[in-house]
């Protein structure tokens, strides 16, 4: 999923999304022998891209986790120069 906001022919910007959850079912798992579903969000993760000059463009992609002790995270980064 994601949207492009075009500036003019040289710039633009665009930004996405995604993420993944799981579900976990257990049938009498529970102390009082009850099912259970546990339904949680994995991790989401942003990413941006945009052409701020005819020959500069630049990505940086973050995600974010439920799981771990770093919640907010930088993937990456990059520029390139074009000529």
């Amino acid at each position: 999923m994601g949207a492009k906001i075009k500036v003019d022919d040289t710039k633009w910007f665009l930004v996405g999304m995604g993420f993944r959850s799981s579900i976990d079912v257990t049938e009498g798992g529970a102390d009082n022998g009850a099912d259970g579903t546990n339904i949680k969000n994995d991790h989401m993760r942003l990413y941006t891209a945009a052409k701020v000059h005819k020959n500069i463009s630049v990505e940086f992609n973050t995600e974010i986790a439920s799981s771990d002790q770093d919640r907010f995270k930088i993937f990456d980064f990059w520029m390139q120069l074009l000529r």
